[in-house]
């Protein structure tokens, strides 16, 4: 990865990942203080890297503000290739800092995206849908748009119907390209109305 110049909502210098190189894994909106997410790393990420999550909907063309975005910085030594972390509100489990929780993510669907840059010019890493990316029509906060350089069953997790809460469940220990395509399968996922403890 090499450094760049740009900025994330005015955070300091971060150093560009490429899409795929997180995945999520799990998901939570029926906290009871607050929601939580969790992500993978496929490939080694330099400390000081800083990745913007979001609930706020991507039209097609523009990325809505209405909603909330965190910025979650890579801890000193960086994130090695498998390392899980686990964000709930601003508390970090595996390493690293978040700025601002996602809080409130919708019970009626919600998306989470994950991208660097500015919100005005982002570039997308991952994404969760609870119920499912719209192919037309007006997206809402509770539905959006994927990104086009985001794939389903490649970076990007879809359902074909809402649930509050879901989490990957299959294999561990395949090569880092199966394995992305097993963690993106919807089919992987154990998903509930209920709150879910991630494995």
């Amino acid at each position: 990865s090499c450094l760049t110049n740009a900025t994330s909502n005015n955070f300091n210098i971060l150093s560009a990942i490429a899409a795929g190189d997180i995945l999520f894994l799990g998901y939570g909106t029926d906290g009871t203080t607050t929601d939580k997410f969790a992500f993978i790393a496929m490939n080694t990420i330099p400390e000081g890297t800083q990745i913007n999550f979001t609930d706020n909907y991507w039209s097609g063309t523009v990325l809505a503000t209405s909603e909330n975005t965190g910025v979650y910085t890579v801890p000193i030594g960086g994130l090695s290739k498998g390392s899980v972390v686990t964000i709930e509100g601003t508390t970090v489990t595996g390493g690293g800092s978040m700025s601002f929780a996602l809080e409130a993510l919708s019970t009626s669907g919600d998306q989470i995206l994950a991208y660097q840059g500015n919100s005005s010019n982002p570039v997308f890493i991952a994404g969760v849908s609870s119920t499912g990316w719209i192919s037309s029509g007006i997206p809402t906060s509770n539905q959006s748009y994927l990104p086009s350089n985001l794939a389903i069953n490649v970076n990007a997790v879809s359902f074909s119907s809402e649930e509050d809460n879901g989490y990957y469940n299959g294999p561990t220990t395949l090569a880092n390209g199966a394995l992305a395509s097993f963690i993106s399968n919807s089919a992987n996922w154990i998903r509930s109305t209920n709150i879910q403890t991630f494995p």
